[in-house]
């Protein structure tokens, strides 16, 4: 349907909201509170059914009810985004736990399975001679974030 050079333009029918059930493409920019991006679709439109829980879930409820081509200002608290910051989530392991061929640094991502199948991504936030400590929170984990977004359809 979308001509080529016509990506951010938003379809026609501006009486269509967006309601549970509907199949919504939009652009958005995620911000934290003090303005820095962590997040755009740019040129890539996000596409999720709503009711689905493809997104967080302040993302998902703040659309509801808006229109095709409407703009809107998101604010998404941790309770509706990544969940608050646990400090129970940060632990020490034995370098001999990490493997040989990683050279652990501050900022690093390393992964692990969980014993559900689920990945774990942890990030190193202090090394010592015989641990290194991690926090297995996720990055946006107690922020407060901030989505400017069009909706560009509703199906």
């Amino acid at each position: 349907m979308n001509q080529p050079g016509h990506k951010l333009h938003p379809a026609t029918d501006p009486h269509k909201t967006v309601k549970s059930g509907n199949y919504v493409t939009l652009h958005y920019v995620g911000k934290l509170a003090d303005g820095s991006v962590f997040e755009s679709t740019n040129k890539k439109p996000l596409h999720f059914s709503i009711g689905e829980h493809a997104v967080i879930h302040g993302l998902e409820e703040g659309v509801i009810g808006m229109k095709t081509g409407e703009k809107k200002r998101i604010i998404v608290t941790p309770e509706k985004g990544y969940g608050r910051y646990h400090k129970d989530l940060i632990e020490e392991i034995p370098l001999s736990k990490i493997p040989n061929e990683i050279t652990p640094s501050v900022g690093m991502v390393i992964n692990q399975e969980s014993k559900t199948g689920r990945t774990i991504f942890m990030k190193i936030v202090k090394v010592n001679r015989e641990s290194v400590v991690v926090d297995m929170n996720h990055p946006l984990a107690g922020k407060t974030l901030v989505f400017d977004v069009v909706v560009m359809d509703i199906q």
